[in-house]
């Protein structure tokens, strides 16, 4: 059952016409075009930080038939409702507000029935308003999109015009990277101190990840999967990722994906570090470094 929501915003056109001329009868024959953009297309600018993005755009009244005509604008949930959907069901919450801070709704996809009624008074013959998106805590890369119909009344409540609005919105393929959990960390740099180095010595750090999309990580080591000596000597290592070992000789990739239907929104890697041999490896400070470069896929 399709159901349509409304909220009523009262648009007042100011004219300076004989009010006798305006009688219990006169606002019957009132009438006017409504002119919406045919599409109102926004990119959220950054999804994974959560701050909503707005879009300003403008409707037109077109054909007034009298000056001192009064209009109501009512903003009702379209067709497909739940706010902007992408095809896999996904969907993102959306307001219609008179300002870009969303402190005068006219319609919100969260509550469509149950929203705050605003007063409209402008002189004017077009009203900007602003689409609103809120990412939420997992949005998913792609393209959302929704409609809405706005319908025209005059005084005594009769249908003037309708049209309906398309809404649009693209979330970006973003990622987030950082190292937690080792000797020292700082973000995208973190230092794993094995300190005194023995055969079989583990150690671990976590790779925190969050991303609109599934993701590839690709390692690369400085020295092709072994601790080096300044003086010369090596010592070879094992890395693995979530249980699985990486091969760093020709640069370890890995790529994790999701079913379409669960965003990938955090997830923690588990990075081990399995020393080899050191029985003839010579004294001294043993190093290696690996760049973990994490991107949207």
């Amino acid at each position: 059952m399709i159901r349509f929501f409304t909220l009523l915003a009262a648009l007042w056109l100011a004219g300076a016409a004989d009010a006798a001329a305006h009688g219990n009868g006169a606002d019957e024959q009132c009438r006017a075009r409504l002119a919406p953009p045919g599409r109102v297309s926004l990119d959220l600018a950054d999804p994974l930080s959560g701050a909503a993005s707005a879009e300003a755009f403008e409707l037109e009244l077109r054909n007034i038939s009298d000056g001192g005509c009064r209009f109501t604008l009512a903003v009702e949930e379209g067709r497909r409702g739940g706010g902007l959907r992408r095809r896999s069901g996904a969907a993102l919450d959306f307001r219609i507000a008179r300002d870009a801070a969303g402190a005068e709704v006219l319609f919100d996809s969260r509550q469509p029935g149950a929203g705050p009624r605003a007063a409209l008074r402008v002189p004017r013959r077009d009203l900007r308003l602003f689409l609103i998106v809120n990412p939420g805590d997992a949005p998913r890369a792609g393209e959302y999109s929704a409609d809405v119909r706005l319908t025209l009344r005059n005084a005594e409540n009769d249908v003037v015009d309708q049209a309906a609005l398309e809404l649009e919105a693209r979330v970006p393929e973003q990622v987030q990277a950082f190292i937690s959990g080792a000797s020292q960390s700082g973000g995208a740099y973190a230092l794993l101190d094995l300190e005194e180095l023995t055969t079989g010595e583990i150690g671990r750090a976590t790779l925190r990840i969050r991303s609109t999309s599934d993701v590839r990580i690709k390692f690369d080591s400085e020295h092709e999967g072994r601790l080096a000596r300044a003086q010369g000597g090596r010592i070879s290592y094992d890395l693995s990722a979530d249980g699985a070992p990486v091969d760093l000789r020709q640069g370890g990739r890995r790529g994790y994906g999701v079913e379409a239907s669960i965003p990938l929104t955090a997830r923690e890697i588990d990075l081990q570090v399995r020393v080899g041999d050191t029985a003839r490896a010579p004294a001294g400070e043993y190093r290696d470094r690996i760049t973990i470069t994490v991107t949207a896929q």
